[in-house]
């Protein structure tokens, strides 16, 4: 089961690589063929895989039965936690659902099913254009002390500008004197300057 999960889209020119049998090469093909028509054409019954694997590929009756189950086990392995494997489920789902319509000659039923399926698939809606990403080339961006390049003028000198004001500023902070008050009473700074005069002169 491994060797066809792992191998399952790789060229056969890459599996001899890879050290698989001839007959190893040919289950795997096996299972990429029927996986795709599964994958291409959810709709498709169980017994329309067993049927094309027989003729396809000259096999018996039990080892399509044993293909059938590991392209099912590989359906569930890649889609599962995807969309595309609900939807997947759906669309055979509904296709059974609409085929007992038919049989039980409950059109109504049937028309039901042709609408839910068209919706689910959104085949009423346009057509999504897709984005070609791969084409848009990533604008090139180069780092640059330039302010020009946004439209600003440049300050001729700069670097020695801001090393002159460096120097004047931290000159003006070097000369000046703070005088320190020396508060001995921590109630005073909560006084008026008359109580502390009064305060002085008692």
């Amino acid at each position: 089961m491994a060797i066809a999960e792992i191998h399952l889209f790789d060229s056969v020119p890459d599996m001899v690589n890879a050290g698989l049998s001839e007959q190893q090469i040919q289950v795997v093909q096996r299972m990429r063929d029927a996986y795709t028509i599964w994958r291409d054409h959810p709709a498709k019954q169980a017994k329309d895989i067993i049927r094309h694997l027989r003729a396809a590929y000259g096999i018996e009756s039990s080892q399509a039965y044993n293909d059938l189950k590991l392209v099912q086990f590989l359906i569930g392995s890649f889609e599962q936690n995807s969309k595309d494997w609900h939807r997947w489920r759906f669309n055979q789902r509904n296709e059974e659902t609409r085929r007992l319509a038919i049989l039980s000659k409950n059109f109504s039923a049937a028309a039901r099913c042709d609408s839910d399926y068209a919706k689910f698939n959104w085949l009423d809606q346009p057509d999504v254009e897709r984005v070609a990403w791969e084409k848009i080339a990533v604008q090139p961006f180069f780092p640059t002390s330039d302010p020009s390049v946004i439209n600003l003028k440049p300050i001729p000198n700069l670097q020695k500008r801001i090393a002159e004001l460096e120097k004047k500023y931290t000159d003006e902070l070097d000369a000046v004197e703070i005088d320190y008050i020396d508060v001995t009473n921590s109630d005073d700074i909560y006084n008026t300057d008359k109580e502390n005069a009064d305060a002085s002169y008692q």
